[in-house]
């Protein structure tokens, strides 16, 4: 089996969160925390930076390792790492994403996200700070 190391921001805002609609690939139209795929000799917050400054022009800063898991799907299983980050400089802009909003966590609709990240929701609702 194939695995693909990812990472994903939660990005925050007060006592909001920062969501975003995927445009692309077979899971298009499922929200997300965005991010991306490691790159070789990157540590995960090196890459959650980078990926943030390709997807939405901004720049983040992390702030703490939230939690991480793995979500196979058929000969795939992406391992996915989440920050919590805070938004540095720019407007997140949408590059890549069809829509996004700003939501509290405990008005995330989990059955919009990918069934592996209702786990992080869940910690999310309970343990955001």
């Amino acid at each position: 089996m194939q695995t693909i190391k990812v990472v994903a921001a939660i990005i925050k805002d007060g006592n909001k969160v920062f969501i975003s609609e995927r445009g692309y690939g077979e899971f298009k139209g499922k929200w997300e925390f965005p991010g991306g795929k490691i790159e070789e000799g990157e540590t995960g917050e090196e890459a959650v930076v980078r990926e943030i400054k390709e997807e939405l022009r901004s720049t983040v800063k992390v702030l703490k390792f939230f939690g991480e898991i793995n979500d196979v799907h058929g000969d795939r299983c992406f391992n996915v790492k989440f920050f919590i980050c805070e938004l540095v400089e720019g407007n997140l802009e949408l590059t890549e994403h069809l829509a996004s909003k700003w939501v509290e966590p405990k008005n995330i609709v989990a059955d919009e996200f990918m069934e592996a990240d209702k786990v992080i929701i869940d910690k999310l609702v309970k343990d955001f700070t």
